[in-house]
C-alpha cells in the first residue's frame, strides 16, 4: 500500500462508484495532516481494511495513526473494524447499519405509493467513527 518510503498510503472505505476518493483524501489530510497523495487511496469495508493490516503487519509494515504508518480507514463499522480502532490499527470506519438503509428505504418506498417521485438517488448520510466517539458507537457497529 505505501508508494513511496517517505510515506504511507491509506486504506479507505467502499462507498460504491460515486466515492470521491479526493474528497475522502482531503478529509484525512484535514483531520491527520499526513503528507498523502491522493493516489495512495485503497477502498476497503472493515473485513477487507483488516486483511490489509494483517498483510501490512506481515510484511514489516506500520499501521496507525502516525505521519510514517499505513492509514487504514475501513467502511461499515462491522466488529473487525471496531476492533482494529480499539487496537489503533485503524484510523477510523464509516457508519453503515442496516436498520439505518431499510428505514430509509421504507420511508422512500412509503413516498413512492404516496404518489411522490423519488429522487434518481437517494444517499444514507454517513457519520465517521474514530477513538473519540467509538464508545458511543461501537454497539450498533458489532452486527
Amino acid at each position: 500500500m505505501a508508494r513511496n518510503s517517505d510515506r504511507a498510503g491509506i486504506g479507505a472505505i467502499n462507498a460504491g462508484q460515486d466515492f470521491d476518493e479526493s474528497a475522502f483524501c482531503g478529509a484525512v489530510l484535514s483531520a491527520y495532516g499526513a503528507d498523502l497523495a491522493c493516489s495512495d487511496v485503497e477502498r476497503y469495508v472493515s473485513q477487507r481494511a483488516n486483511g490489509a493490516i494483517q498483510a501490512a503487519e506481515a510484511a514489516g509494515l506500520k499501521v496507525g495513526a502516525g505521519r510514517h504508518d499505513i492509514i487504514i480507514v475501513g467502511g461499515n463499522c462491522q466488529v473487525p473494524g471496531i476492533k482494529d480502532i480499539e487496537a489503533g490499527k485503524m484510523v477510523a470506519t464509516v457508519v453503515q447499519l442496516p436498520v439505518e438503509e431499510g428505514k430509509l428505504a421504507a420511508t422512500v418506498a412509503k413516498e413512492f405509493f404516496a404518489g411522490k417521485k423519488p429522487k434518481k438517488m437517494t444517499y444514507l448520510p454517513t457519520r465517521l467513527v474514530t477513538k473519540a466517539n467509538l464508545a458511543k458507537c461501537a454497539k450498533p457497529c458489532s452486527y
